[in-house]
């Protein structure tokens, strides 16, 4: 929640005030708040409130500015200060900033010492700086007054000993620190099991462990143990007894001795791969295969091929279908697999030639045609392109997947050249020919929109309602409705029209065209929006102290612990059919700054029916809501359109950063974002200020303002945010795209289409959502 924000039914607390109980624990040094001996009241400068206020709401930069100028003036100088500076870099993980400020401080008492002492103790941790870490915590045992900050101490000393290899001293500082810290003790006591060379030893350890949480993840830790030990093979069945299969695997062909155990453990990874090909469990298999077998049998590197053709890495699918290629082991299918792999990679004139090997009567030959008529496209031969496409259909009437192909290409680049006739042709011929082919339901939609387009309506609507009546479940039915209604409309028949937008709204209330079919209605009817429900949930238990040990966890550098707490909480409440627990749960992580997971949860909740405004609101997340509504009022620029764009672009994760570079919340370019700095006079410019959400949502409003500005309609505007503005240019040009609707279907890239709807039926969404 952002300060000032209004939910719809309720008034929603400043953010530093909601939140400041669960976020003040989730940086490594930022958790006093959590901690019974916190600093004991915020001191009498303001900057202080205005400080821990940022923090809470994850802006250390404006906690550091803050504090920069007090700490400046010898006369409001305080330890308080002090202390909370370094909070503050420690948040922006400025490690080095955190020992810098208190290393010379001048310390009023032994407590405040020793909480400073802590401090620097963390900050070495995460140098890797062991020694100095634990230098730091032994003398700030001496100064910890309360059972709990001993804990801490003790705690952070136990880590450092175990950083430096000092097993013994780990193990009795973590076990003491487990005493001290009931709250986390069951971590602690996997800590120190992690640090014990017996496992009898070991075992006493996890009998003491009662959350289940720890629990689950202590069969792991033993697997670890003995893998450390050097226990491969008891390792290796321990992974298995606890789950870990891909780990079992790994030290089953770490271990293996002869020929024998080296086949099996071989066989075991690639059967693992093919079961999961094409998914991230079948690539992290594929590291392990070739990290411990160099050499594969040309079956198994066609396994791993065709699985890395869909996940990635290309380089290793291109290995792989090479390798079975210079053992004479290419069927049809891994010559033409490989093509693609190849066209894919930049390598077109080898994309080339592996297809032109597959002849008839191969089952691929029609379409291995096809991918060559692709590359002729992408060569800008497009007559050549063509004349093959043609040369397809000719010799390949009756293979459904190739000439059903090659005729999607044919009217795909006939609407690229503005030959809409043509096109209309294609994909016509297409639907009546090939009818079960899987490009049937869009060449028929591609089909209505060019007779829409050109005034041929009541054969528009025939075509769309035929998609909807033979492809009910595909994606393109919805638009199908849609778009029969607005032929049927013009046609004058209102009440046929009507009744297919109604069945969207019934139906597919969250589509775009729902959404769209609902102001088109024209009596009144709005998008669909879940009912209002107050920001109130159930408290549970368990719940509080699930996220009280991350908190605490989290505030040790216990980063990986506070995860899994996070998980086990998340995974339980997913398996479960209790949507006011899933609901708890949502708010406590989202608190907690685990969007992701919060959104998962609410996608659950309105799965099982609870479907009121507080679900939907996990799933439409909101931050920095003051900030968008400031910076959109100033451009008159829709708010809830800024917050439409921000969820596509990021899920407002300000650290989000693109594959090509494009940073923070609205994903800007910094070559863009550094013209749009000097025109707002914001100096000095340092692209790593995308990061900070003031900056990058004032400039993406700038940017996204002038598109706005610019074209007559939203569409065109987000259109030209996604894929710049010369294609909207290009795009605008097709028959029928002065309809702003119209342009939206007539989009080249699959990806900017789906883009503008999805951010246009978001902003319907934000605006039921919030008050702006």
């Amino acid at each position: 929640m952002c300060a000032g924000r209004v939910l719809r039914g309720h008034r929603a607390l400043p953010s530093f005030l909601a939140l400041l109980p669960l976020v003040a624990g989730a940086c490594a040094l930022g958790g006093d708040a959590a901690a019974s001996d916190s600093l004991a009241a915020s001191p009498s400068d303001p900057v202080y409130a205005v400080a821990e206020a940022a923090l809470a709401d994850d802006r250390p930069w404006i906690a550091e500015e803050a504090l920069a100028v007090a700490l400046a003036d010898s006369q409001r100088r305080s330890a308080d200060l002090v202390l909370l500076s370094a909070r503050a870099a420690a948040s922006a993980s400025k490690w080095a900033r955190v020992d810098s400020i208190l290393a010379s401080e001048p310390w009023p008492d032994v407590e405040t010492e020793a909480r400073a002492l802590e401090m620097r103790a963390l900050a070495a941790l995460e140098r890797d700086a062991s020694a100095a870490a634990a230098r730091h915590a032994h003398a700030a045992l001496a100064g910890a007054r309360t059972a709990e900050h001993h804990g801490r101490v003790l705690a952070v000393l136990a880590r450092a000993h175990h950083r430096l290899g000092r097993r013994d001293s780990a193990r009795v500082a973590y076990e003491e620190a487990a005493i001290l810290l009931p709250r986390i003790a069951d971590w602690l006591y996997l800590r120190a099991a992690e640090v014990t060379p017996r496992a009898d030893d070991r075992a006493d350890y996890y009998d003491l462990i009662r959350g289940e949480a720890a629990f689950d993840r202590a069969a792991i830790v033993e697997a670890q143990m003995l893998e450390r030990s050097g226990a491969g093979r008891a390792a290796a069945e321990q992974y298995e007894r606890s789950g870990a299969m891909l780990s079992s695997m790994r030290l089953r062909a770490a271990t293996a001795r002869g020929s024998a155990e080296r086949t099996a453990a071989r066989r075991a990874l690639v059967d693992y791969i093919a079961a999961y090909s094409g998914r991230s469990e079948a690539r992290r298999a594929t590291e392990v295969l070739d990290a411990y077998f160099k050499q594969l049998p040309a079956s198994d590197e066609l396994v791993v091929a065709y699985s890395a053709a869909r996940t990635g890495p290309l380089s290793r699918a291109r290995r792989g279908f090479a390798r079975a290629a210079a053992a004479r082991r290419m069927d049809a299918r891994a010559r033409y697999t490989y093509g693609t792999v190849l066209a894919r990679s930049g390598r077109r004139r080898d994309a080339d030639r592996q297809l032109a090997l597959i002849k008839p009567p191969s089952e691929y030959a029609a379409r291995a045609a096809v991918e060559r008529a692709r590359l002729l496209v992408a060569q800008r031969k497009r007559a050549q392109a063509r004349n093959a496409l043609r040369t397809v259909l000719k010799k390949f009437p009756d293979d459904t997947a190739g000439a059903s192909s090659a005729l999607m290409l044919l009217g795909d680049m006939a609407t690229d050249d503005h030959r809409e006739s043509a096109a209309r042709d294609a994909y016509e011929t297409l639907a009546e020919r090939y009818p079960t082919s899987e490009h049937a339901p869009r060449a028929l939609f591609q089909a209505g929109i060019s007779q829409y387009a050109a005034g041929r309506l009541t054969i528009a609507a025939r075509t769309f309602d035929t998609l909807a009546a033979r492809h009910p479940d595909h994606e393109d039915a919805n638009g199908a409705r849609y778009w029969s209604g607005r032929a049927l409309e013009r046609l004058r028949d209102t009440a046929q029209a009507h009744e297919r937008w109604r069945w969207l709204l019934e139906h597919e209330p969250l589509s775009w065209y729902a959404a769209a079919g609902a102001r088109r209605l024209g009596d009144g009817t709005t998008p669909w929006a879940p009912p209002l429900a107050a920001e109130q949930y159930r408290r549970y238990a368990d719940l509080d102290s699930a996220i009280s040990r991350a908190a605490l966890l989290r505030q040790l550098g216990m980063t990986h612990e506070a995860r899994l707490e996070l998980d086990y909480l998340a995974r339980t409440a997913l398996d479960g059919n209790d949507a006011e627990r899933i609901l708890a749960v949502a708010n406590a992580l989202r608190g907690a700054g685990e969007r992701e997971r919060s959104i998962e949860l609410g996608r659950r909740a309105i799965a099982l029916g609870h479907a009121d405004a507080r679900a939907y609101r996990f799933v439409y997340p909101i931050r920095e809501g003051e900030l968008i509504a400031t910076e959109a009022a100033k451009r008159r620029v829709d708010p809830a359109l800024v917050a439409a764009v921000i969820r596509q672009e990021s899920g407002f994760n300000p650290r989000a950063t693109s594959p090509v570079g494009a940073r923070g919340m609205m994903q800007m370019m910094p070559r863009v974002a550094k013209a749009l700095a000097r025109s707002e006079r914001i100096r000095p410019w340092d692209p790593a200020m995308l990061y900070r959400p003031e900056i990058n949502i004032r400039l993406g409003v700038t940017h996204l303002d002038a598109f706005v500005r610019h074209y007559d309609h939203p569409a065109r505007a987000l259109a030209a945010y996604n894929a710049g503005g010369s294609r909207v240019t290009r795009w605008s040009k097709r028959a029928g795209a002065r309809d702003p609707e119209l342009f939206i279907e007539r989009i080249r890239f699959e990806e900017t289409r789906d883009y503008v709807r999805i951010v246009l039926r978001n902003r319907d969404m934000y605006r039921a959502l919030y008050e702006w």
